[in-house]
């Protein structure tokens, strides 16, 4: 399936969206698990934390802390998010699998935007979820290069 480039703007982050320079994209339905990539090392200690989170929760939590911390360079902010500190990013997770283990992937709220090598540009919350409960989620193929 294609979808042009306007059909996507609702469904991707502007910071990936506003990097599109072609009309149409391929889109297509993936196991998370075949997103686990050389380059995205950050997506086991997201899916660390999620397998222990109610096993051993301290533990859980000073682990996706080293990560956010060593992603962020110790400001704990994302982007153009509110997400501006630890609090709110391990909220926003819990959330984020929470909704994928109630509702599963919804394509027409987001997708997960690839580089042209097929590697995850954005959505590693949502990638390392669908991960620990075995979803499928959907993606886009942009032209943009691996993280």
């Amino acid at each position: 399936m294609q979808k042009n480039k306007q059909e996507l703007e609702k469904q991707l982050e502007p910071i990936e969206y506003n990097k599109l320079k072609t009309e149409m994209y391929k889109i297509k339905n993936i196991f998370a698990s075949e997103l686990l990539t050389w380059n995205r090392l950050d997506l086991s200690f997201k899916i660390m934390y999620l397998l222990y989170k109610n096993k051993n929760k301290s533990f859980a939590e000073n682990v996706y802390f080293q990560d956010i911390k060593a992603q962020t360079l110790g400001k704990f902010q994302e982007g153009n998010t509110d997400k501006n500190n630890f609090e709110k990013f391990i909220k926003t997770f819990n959330n984020t699998f929470q909704d994928l283990q109630i509702n599963g992937f919804d394509s027409n709220k987001t997708l997960i935007p690839l580089s042209h090598n097929l590697t995850i540009r954005n959505g590693a919350h949502r990638v390392s979820s669908a991960i620990v409960l075995n979803q499928e989620v959907t993606t886009v193929i942009t032209e943009s290069d691996d993280m």
